[in-house]
């Protein structure tokens, strides 16, 4: 198309020849830089050159028969050109040319003559030059090239040119000449030089008969997606052919493959065969299509599809598959043997091979000649199997049926061949899938994936949605991680880990860590170098955080973990402090690099005495004593040294809404509202990095002060007149232990702490208060419960401060566990909570210590902790902390004849029953954590019993009048079932008027029934030893009785 003097139709090559023009301020005597010159040619400049058509190739311009036409010029590049914008672009004029001004073209000799090219009204200055392309990227390599204007050349060259040489191969060389242009002095620019033309020239060789052909997986066949994409999402390849894409078990792809002819005139015969590794993947067929499992595709140019004949190939030539060493002939011979039996269907396939094998190869031949320029891409679509299939050729020590390893190589080739520059072989590349994803792939014609039962992937933010960037000396602030587990094939329950790596400077705070809002303790790990002691150490100072998160399910939402990190004193203003954590799992073999994810903070150092409250636990299980350790971290940022630092610390109180500190009110941030009492034990006012050192420098010890004055009063400015120190004043000297003898009030009472440095914190010297207080029950026994909150805050000065500071607030909540939760109704005896088995009502529990000793309701001091199941029969014990229990059940407060069901029964203790015969759980509580599968399930009891007679007519039956009154009958029970009177103990009743005896309230079991003969009436004393009816045909006045829970035995 655009031609004028070759007829429509005609065979050739269209081509475009990028120019540009480059501006260059000379700095040098170099006369042969192949950039423009060495002055500015204006804003409105004009610059004509050549373009050598007639020597673009050998016999170009003879008679015009042959030569290169010109179809078009045009100013500008294209997308995939490292070019940048031709218009001006104010967000990124580096990106940008100013004027590539308007180029006019013209071929005046006719074909195969050269082509006069005009460029005015260009921006030719030396004031401006893109120094990136338009996606950001240094143009050419950065080299100096300083772009001014960019434009093309479009020319058509003929097939009959190529056909014109000797071996079919046109050698292209062309030119850009007669580049002279006059500077804004009127003067030549390159004075009495030329210019260079090293870089005016273009060499190519375009090929008469000319094919290719390659292949790479892609994400799916129909519709067919670009090869870019195969594993699409957490396992997708980094580039085109990258071979390092992944996929898990039952997730579809494609095995796609092309054929491309790059040639002159069409090709014959031309014919592509993809051999895949049947053994790994499937081979699947289009939705609604039975029997097709390709989907073709002409991508460039144009072709018949209906032309195009697809077939399918079971079985494999080669005695093992994939081959190992991999070769191209063993790839050949797969499509080429004579033994290769080819069906048009994948149906016919596998219909008739006689070992069931699935399909391994799969050819695609044109029937019509290919046109020049014309590809077409053949998508095959395939399935990532869990277990190898039976292929007849598995490699040495892969069975079929076992389940594919993670991290299996998953390898695809390809062979073609056509009449032209294939000459009618098959050709091969030299593709090597290496046999681990951890060595990189080599060669062409062929691609992998890696296999993964799931995919691990982690994201990582600051709190407050990811908008915490900037912190400051002594913060604490949230981290929140997201691990997810995603898997395309069948959902399996695995284990995920998450690692965090604390960089130095950063800290952990202990008991922070949380998921759901429950406590998730991690294991800590200080590194004290690159791989120690753990493995994901890289330097010493750095701290490892470790979560084993059990049986996730793939495709769930993980819920987030979320901790706190402290910023560390030593850390330097602008420091920035990279965290890093890594998800791995048992299911994923992907890269790690795959697996990280990385958030930054800097850190921001304020020039004032820096005060920074925290505490070493922010969450504590309920009767945890402690001591609750708080701290108030201290850093000297002034240049100046600071004297006689002052601290006043306020302990928890009920109500501490706010405090006074000088004139304003300090707000505590949740208030304090807790049970129970908070007790003074210790101070310590140290250096930051030494506790066995005093505050500052001068070796002076603190001295301690304390109150016991309501600590509402209290004001947090040491410099408030209220604080004077002295006889008379609401503070009482003492030592680190707690208030003097003098004091007249005891650690209990103390509402305050003050802490006074008597040495000098110099600039940049940090110190550190450590508070110590101890949760006790008050008077009544109360102690706190889950949820409570104790807050502190402090505030402090120097000599050289005229205002007091502030800490931020940090709080200790108190957590707890639960245990619960079902009684109920067994009514088939089975041990199983079956549907429609409705809960017990009123049921009385109590909860014992595990050496059986009543447990104290946490909410009523002093009363044992019994609770009564609600309406659908459920229970909770609450705030309890962890450890061993025992949960009794009160008999007399179940219905009546009823007892424990079949203990421990079936893989589910979410259904099963956890009562013993003797009405008692036992049961193990975790650390924060509500336990809701305790469960008590009774059914009713069973009897055993009939009649004791004299069988007068001898019909084995005992009619009226033939009972034995007051007959001795015994019941022995089963070894372990305790009738009342130990277990494995015989009880015993007595026959009435009619002979009739009944045991009652029987759990089921195997029972023993024995007739005491001697007890017969004493007319009767005869029958002694004549047994004639006895239930288990013994005979001997003894029957063995299976009781089972569905029915009462009252056949013995």
């Amino acid at each position: 198309d655009g031609t004028t003097a070759y007829p429509e139709g005609t065979p050739g090559w269209r081509v475009t020849y990028k120019y540009y023009i480059e501006v260059w301020d000379d700095q040098t005597d170099d006369t042969l830089n192949p950039l423009l010159g060495n002055e500015s040619l204006g804003e409105d400049a004009t610059v004509t050159f050549v373009d050598a058509l007639g020597n673009l190739y050998e016999n170009a311009s003879n008679d015009g028969t042959i030569g290169a036409e010109l179809m078009q010029c045009y100013i500008g590049g294209n997308g995939f050109d490292p070019y940048p914008y031709l218009t001006d672009d104010p967000d990124h004029p580096e990106r940008t040319i100013t004027d590539s001004g308007e180029i006019t073209c013209s071929q005046a000799g006719g074909v195969g003559t050269d082509v006069a090219i005009t460029v005015s009204g260009a921006d030719l200055t030396l004031n401006h030059y893109p120094t990136e392309s338009r996606t950001g990227g240094v143009i050419l390599g950065g080299n100096g090239r300083y772009m001014a204007a960019i434009g093309a050349v479009v020319v058509f060259i003929p097939a009959d040119a190529a056909r014109d040489t000797s071996d079919g191969n046109l050698h292209l060389n062309n030119c850009m000449t007669d580049f002279d242009p006059e500077s804004i002095t009127g003067l030549s620019n390159f004075g009495d030089e030329v210019e260079n033309t090293a870089d005016n020239c273009r060499t190519d060789t375009f090929k008469l008969y000319d094919a290719s052909f390659g292949k790479a997986f892609a994400d799916s066949a129909d519709p067919p997606k670009g090869y870019a994409y195969v594993g699409e999402g957490p396992g997708e390849v980094s580039y085109y052919h990258a071979g390092d894409g992944w996929i898990s078990p039952g997730q579809e792809f494609a095995a796609a493959a092309y054929y491309r002819n790059d040639g002159g005139v069409e090709t014959h015969d031309a014919a592509i065969c993809d051999v895949l590794d049947a053994a790994t993947y499937d081979v699947v067929d289009l939705e609604g299509q039975p029997g097709n499992a390709v989907k073709l595709q002409v991508v460039h140019g144009s072709y018949d599809l209906s032309q195009v004949q697809v077939e399918y190939a079971t079985g494999y030539v080669a005695s093992t598959w994939p081959p190992s060493p991999p070769t191209g002939q063993a790839v050949v011979d797969e499509c080429a043997d004579a033994s290769v039996t080819w069906y048009s269907t994948t149906t016919e396939a596998l219909a008739n091979d006689p070992n069931g094998y699935p399909i391994t190869k799969i050819r695609v031949t044109f029937l019509d000649p290919v046109p020049p320029g014309t590809e077409v891409r053949a998508y095959i679509r395939t399935k990532a199997r869990d277990a190898y299939a039976e292929t007849g050729a598995l490699p040495s020590g892969v069975t079929a049926g076992d389940p594919i390893p993670n991290g299996t190589v998953l390898p695809n080739f390809m062979t073609a061949t056509d009449d032209g520059e294939l000459d009618g072989d098959w050709h091969v590349g030299d593709y090597d899938p290496k046999t681990t994803m951890d060595e990189p792939d080599e060669g062409g014609r062929g691609d992998r994936v890696g296999l993964t039962r799931a995919f691990v992937r982690v994201s990582k933010e600051t709190g407050n949605n990811d908008e915490i960037d900037s912190v400051t000396l002594g913060q604490q602030f949230e981290f929140v991680l997201k691990p997810e587990l995603i898997t395309y094939g069948e959902p399996m329950a695995t284990q995920v880990t998450v690692t965090d790596v604390l960089p130095p400077g950063l800290s952990y705070v202990n008991g922070s860590a949380t998921q759901g809002g429950v406590s998730i303790t991690p294991t800590v790990t200080a590194c004290t170098g690159a791989g120690t002691p753990h493995a994901a150490c890289t330097q010493s100072g750095e701290t490892v955080l470790e979560w084993t998160l059990d049986d996730q399910m793939p495709n769930e939402e993980i819920t987030p973990i979320v901790f706190l990190a402290e910023v560390g004193l030593d850390n330097a203003d602008g420091d920035v402090l990279d965290n890093k954590v890594i998800v791995s799992s048992p299911a994923d073999s992907t890269p790690e690099e795959d697996r990280i994810a990385h958030r930054s903070v800097v850190v921001a150092v304020p020039n004032e005495l820096v005060a920074a409250k925290s505490v070493d636990r922010i969450r504590r299980e309920v009767r945890d004593t402690g001591p609750y350790q708080w701290q108030v971290s201290f850093k000297n940022t002034t240049p100046n040294d600071l004297t006689h630092l002052d601290v006043i610390d306020v302990l928890p109180y009920n109500g501490d809404t706010t405090n006074p500190l000088g004139s304003e009110a300090l707000a505590r941030t949740p208030p304090s509202d807790f049970h129970g009492v908070l007790n003074f034990v210790a101070v310590n006012f140290a250096d930051y990095s030494d506790d066995a050192q005093p505050c500052g420098t001068g070796g002076a010890e603190a001295t301690y002060y304390f109150t016991n004055v309501s600590p509402d009063s209290v004001n947090l400015d040491p410099k408030d007149p209220s604080n004077t120190l002295g006889a008379g004043t609401i503070w009482c000297e003492g030592t680190a232990d707690g208030p003097g003898a003098a004091c007249g009030f005891s650690n209990e009472e103390v509402t305050a702490v003050r802490a006074r440095s008597n040495n000098t914190l110099e600039s940049g010297g940090a110190c550190r208060l450590i508070l110590e207080t101890s949760p006790a029950a008050d008077a009544d026994g109360q102690w706190h419960l889950e949820g409570d909150i104790y807050t502190n805050t402090a505030g402090a000065t120097a000599d050289q401060l005229s205002l007091p500071v502030a800490t931020n607030s940090v709080s200790v909540t108190i957590y707890a566990s639960s245990l619960g939760d079902f009684v109920w109704e067994d009514t088939n005896g089975n041990g199983i909570q079956d549907p429609g088995e409705e809960g017990i009502a009123g049921v009385r529990l109590s909860l014992l210590d595990a050496d059986g000793n009543p447990v104290d309701d946490p909410e009523h001091p002093g009363t044992p902790y019994t609770v009564v199941t609600d309406s659908t029969g459920h229970y909770t014990f609450t705030n309890l902390p962890a450890g061993d229990y025992q949960i009794k059940i009160d008999a007399d407060t179940l219905p009546a004849n009823h007892g424990p069901t079949a203990q421990d029964q079936g893989s589910d203790d979410t259904l099963d029953s956890d009562v013993d015969a003797n009405n008692i759980i036992n049961a193990t509580l975790p650390e924060d954590t509500d336990v809701d599968y305790y469960d008590a399930g009774y059914y009713p009891y069973r009897a055993i019993g009939d009649t004791v007679f004299y069988d007068q007519n001898h019909n084995g039956l005992p009619d009226p009048g033939e009972g034995m009154e007051g007959v001795r009958v015994i019941l022995t029970p089963p070894p372990d079932v305790d009738l009342g009177n130990g277990p494995g103990n015989p009880i015993e009743t007595t026959t009435d008027a009619n002979g009739n005896y009944l045991f009652e309230n029987l759990p089921a079991g195997d029972y023993t029934v024995t007739v005491d003969e001697s007890t017969f009436p004493s007319d009767l004393a005869w029958l002694q030893g004549h047994n004639t009816v006895d239930p288990d045909g013994g005979n001997d006045s003894t029957s063995q009785v299976t009781l089972s829970r569905e029915e009462d035995r009252l056949d013995q």
